[in-house]
């Protein structure tokens, strides 16, 4: 229980004090949300052809429903500059902060933007988007939205990874990197034919219990991973 009140209080300093200083991060995802309701107009769940509209719609969800597990303030906007994540891990390590402790902090950092952002972001989706999830029940809706948080997941242990073993500028490198793959994915899944979108409303309706649990176990063994690695490179970074 120390080390859950210990990451708290640090996640509470990292957060600001969850107060009315992270309301910018609060309109970002209101402005993502209300941008994805024009994008699944034109979108069918029984849609064999996926026309043009299917490429942006999927690179859209794809690059930003990983945003969902951010808060957006200074830190993350200017940590290429400033290299701000190695200055608050060196801060950190200035003090008696185990390792153990940071990372349940990382972590909780990582949940409570998921459980607030995804709430609002599926709900609206869920309102709005009808002839997507035409058919679909409460239960399938929520594991459509449990695989999407679960990818989110997948995709913050890379993230996370490498806001602490690496510097700022590698950081962007690396997020670029991901943006090109992204691309990519989303352009291949066009010419296949495919749209990740209308694969992860099937596999919703057809699994509702099966694909939710995969896609968790899936990324929650990454951020497992992804803590072993940070562990094994914070014991020989240079944090100067």
């Amino acid at each position: 229980m120390q080390v859950i009140r210990d990451a708290w209080f640090l996640t509470k300093m990292e957060f600001g004090g969850l107060r009315y200083r992270n309301l910018f991060s609060f309109l970002m995802i209101a402005y993502i949300t209300l941008m994805s309701i024009p994008l699944t107009h034109g979108l069918h769940a029984i849609d064999k052809e996926p026309w043009p509209a299917h490429f942006f719609v999927d690179f859209y969800f794809l690059t930003l429903v990983p945003i969902l597990g951010f808060i957006f303030n200074k830190k993350s906007f200017n940590y290429h500059r400033d290299d701000s994540y190695t200055v608050g891990l060196a801060h950190m390590r200035t003090m008696p902060i185990s390792f153990q402790v940071m990372m349940t902090s990382r972590i909780i950092q990582l949940i409570l933007p998921l459980v607030v952002n995804g709430t609002i972001y599926f709900t609206v989706q869920y309102l709005f988007a009808e002839r997507l999830f035409d058919g679909m029940t409460l239960v399938q809706y929520i594991s459509y939205a449990l695989v999407w948080l679960g990818y989110a997941v997948l995709m913050s242990a890379v993230y996370i990874y490498t806001e602490l073993t690496r510097s700022g500028k590698v950081y962007l490198g690396v997020t670029i990197v991901l943006m090109v793959c992204i691309i990519a994915a989303a352009l291949i899944c066009w010419f296949t034919k495919v749209s990740v979108i209308v694969f992860t409303v099937e596999v919703a309706k057809q699994s509702p219990l099966l694909a939710p649990i995969i896609m968790s176990l899936v990324s929650w063994i990454a951020i497992y991973i992804s803590i072993i690695g940070v562990r094994r490179k914070l014991k020989t970074r240079d944090l100067m």
